[in-house]
């Protein structure tokens, strides 16, 4: 039984994460989350079974079937990651905490998708999910208290804050983006004081490893180019989630 849970979790991430493309992608563009989907070269409409999740992606080797453009692989890359995401949640998180911690990853998954493709992070992925955070806390649907929610969504805030204009004074350039700064305010109203300053903690070293590499696989890169900080914001709240870091 908890091997046929375990893989209905899975599918239904998978599920999941095809609606969170959508959103993201459509998001950005401003189209009706109700209208069918198509293709964005051609404009043609997809038939239903090139919109199931990974399996289309890979049966249509990456590109439509009406124009032969390619796909962009993040449909696949969110749906996996949405997948491994809400299984390893459902086997790390109490049954009661779930939900709330469900609305919280949809929104960092749908930021990863918009930040890592256009350095863009929606706002009501970030400012748009703290009032959430705060109610399931003060309810008790997140393993933190309501002032804990509160002081993480403010300190989160004001800390990047600071580093960012910190950073503009020393390098006279703008090293983090307001999205950011909103993105940690969300996520500290989720996961309090503590569980904020350890998602910062990794999502600064990801960040470093990122710079790094891309620097090692081409020396000639900008110090000046920027790096989808959101995204390692994101991973490193889940990383947090599942070291049970709160």
């Amino acid at each position: 039984m908890e091997t046929l849970v375990n893989m209905c979790v899975l599918l239904a991430g998978a599920c999941w994460g095809s609606f969170l493309n959508v959103i993201a992608v459509r998001g950005l563009s401003g189209l009706s989350l109700t209208q069918r989907s198509r293709c964005s070269t051609c404009n043609s409409i997809l038939a239903w079974w090139q919109l199931i999740p990974i399996i289309s992606w890979i049966a249509l080797r990456g590109h439509c079937s009406s124009c032969q453009k390619p796909i962009s692989a993040w449909y696949p890359i969110i749906e996996y990651l949405t997948a491994l995401w809400l299984w390893s949640l459902w086997n790390t998180v109490p049954l009661q905490f779930f939900p709330a911690l469900l609305i919280l990853s949809s929104a960092l998954i749908v930021t990863i998708r918009t930040d890592g493709e256009h350095f863009l992070i929606l706002r009501w992925c970030t400012i748009g999910i703290i009032p959430v955070g705060l109610a399931a806390a003060a309810c008790g649907y997140l393993p933190i208290t309501f002032t804990q929610s509160i002081l993480g969504a403010l300190a989160g805030g004001c800390y990047l804050s600071l580093v960012r204009t910190l950073f503009l004074w020393w390098k006279n350039y703008e090293g983090l983006g307001e999205g950011d700064i909103e993105l940690i305010a969300a996520i500290g109203a989720f996961l309090g004081p503590f569980g904020m300053l350890m998602t910062v903690l990794i999502a600064s070293c990801l960040g470093t490893a990122y710079g790094l590499g891309r620097w090692m696989l081409n020396a000639s890169t900008s110090v000046q180019a920027p790096i989808p900080f959101g995204v390692c914001l994101a991973l490193g709240t889940w990383a947090t989630l599942l070291t049970k870091m709160l």
